[in-house]
């Protein structure tokens, strides 16, 4: 019900209906907030965000791959490929990789083309683990989520473009937001700075993987869908290891 309503029916002036109402929006705000967890990573490196954004070339099919560090915003990869399979995926991924360092935990949505028998092949190779998203639940990948309205943004101004027009594009996007943009959330630092002064992840990779692989069979065994149960699985010993915080009502 807006302020003018408010007004006809209670008979009150209409300024100090619009007061009542921001201040009910601004509780039902606190209260939504209140039922939230915030999310803390003790360092850039070790989850990273992976998806793609549909794109339209002069020339056919394109698509931006994105990757970025679940930490800083921070994007370690905008590629520009032809088409969105697991073979451009794990192509993308290993020069990702062997340019910005495997994070210990790679986030992926449930696109087929990600869960291929090769792209596990491939992170199993990297020792990076896979931590796929509840279906039909963005919201998991939040961050990244947020960054495509930037990407969105950036890529409606350009004008008609071939795909090489979209790989140059990509590349000045990513180059802008890491360097151009101080964030108050990095003390004004950019995220290129937040990164480079990020520390070097002292972590046993095996016996992470072990670890998360003996959480999830125990979870499978008393029922728990296999990607839940991953997803619980690397949660869990990502906390145990002090590397992941969740706050429950964290952002009153």
């Amino acid at each position: 019900m807006g302020a003018r309503n408010l007004a006809r029916i209670f008979g009150l002036p209409r300024r100090l209906c619009a007061a009542i109402k921001r201040a009910e929006l601004r509780e039902l705000e606190h209260e939504r907030k209140a039922r939230c967890a915030s999310v803390h990573l003790a360092a850039p490196g070790i989850i990273r965000g992976f998806d793609a954004m549909h794109m339209t070339a002069t020339d056919g099919p394109a698509y931006w791959l994105v990757a970025a560090d679940a930490s800083i915003p921070y994007r370690t990869t905008i590629a520009t490929v032809p088409s969105y399979d697991a073979s451009h995926v794990i192509e993308v991924l290993r020069a990702d990789f062997a340019e910005h360092g495997r994070p210990l935990v790679l986030r992926l949505d449930r696109i087929a083309c990600q869960r291929t028998p090769e792209v596990e092949s491939f992170l199993e190779e990297q020792e990076v683990l896979a931590l796929h998203g509840p279906p039909r639940y963005p919201c998991f990948y939040g961050q990244l989520e947020r960054q495509n309205r930037d990407h969105r943004a950036w890529s409606a101004l350009l004008p008609p473009s071939s795909l090489r027009d979209l790989e140059v594009a990509g590349c000045r996007m990513k180059m802008t937001l890491n360097t151009k943009w101080p964030r108050p959330s990095l003390d004004g630092w950019t995220p290129e700075q937040a990164w480079r002064a990020r520390t070097t992840l002292d972590i046993d990779r095996r016996e992470l993987r072990a670890d998360v692989n003996t959480r999830t069979r125990g979870l499978v065994t008393v029922g728990v869908e296999l990607l839940r149960a991953k997803r619980i699985a690397i949660e869990s010993a990502l906390k145990e290891r002090k590397l992941l915080t969740i706050n429950q009502g964290g952002w009153r």
